[in-house]
């Protein structure tokens, strides 16, 4: 099974999760933070152990039935977690963040992209290694105000604004961190790096990202 992690609210993910399969010919489900609410959960010290079990979806199985494992978000937050009392919303919040950290590096050998120090999505360089990565100047305050130009890369396509300097700094820098996928931000008025997210732009089209994961899954499936 390939396992998405994701948040319960993210309305691409179903789309996504389907394409996969099609792609892939394996099963998928999808993991969220409700998931980590429900009983069924077992990991053992040292993990990866056989008596290892997750909950996905819902079900409860054995965490090796897990043959990829891709994390579609960087963090857990207090605000989602609405089955959860308002007042123990962010503790809940940073513990279930702390086991999912811990619970990847557990299966670290089917994750397609190891979670950063802080993100759970991927690395999570400071701004300005990015930058140096890319070629670019980092912007300085609030340059070009709040808004800003994205350009994402999946699977070696960019997509987002037509910008060649744009776009060959976000190529760089996926290619810098050696992940299948990132979101850049720039400022509006110049060409210059404001934060760097190593997430998919599921938004802009789920088949790029469809299409990476089934390939990294035969890639496994062969190995």
């Amino acid at each position: 099974m390939i396992v998405l992690l994701a948040h319960e609210v993210d309305p691409w993910v179903p789309g996504l999760a389907r394409r996969v399969a099609e792609l892939s010919g394996e099963g998928v489900g999808v993991l969220t933070p409700r998931d980590l609410s429900r009983r069924g959960w077992a990991l053992a010290s040292p993990p990866a152990a056989p008596t290892d079990r997750m909950v996905v979806g819902g079900k409860t199985m054995a965490a090796s039935a897990a043959s990829l494992v891709v994390s579609l978000l960087d963090d857990v937050y207090p605000a989602e977690l609405v089955w959860i009392r308002e007042q123990d919303a962010e503790y809940v919040a940073a513990e279930m963040a702390a086991f999912l950290r811990y619970w990847l590096t557990s299966v670290s050998g089917q994750v397609l992209v190891p979670p950063g120090d802080q993100s759970l999505a991927g690395p999570d360089a400071p701004v300005a290694a990015w930058a140096r990565a890319g070629g670019v100047p980092v912007a300085g305050g609030m340059a070009g105000g709040a808004a800003f130009r994205e350009v994402s890369v999946t699977g070696g396509l960019t997509a987002g604004v037509a910008d060649p300097v744009l776009r060959k700094a976000a190529t760089a820098m996926a290619g810098w961190a050696g992940v299948p996928w990132l979101r850049t931000f720039f400022a509006a008025d110049r060409d210059e790096l404001r934060f760097v997210v190593p997430l998919p732009a599921l938004a802009d089209s789920t088949d790029a990202a469809a299409a990476v994961i089934a390939a990294a899954h035969r890639g496994m499936r062969a190995a």
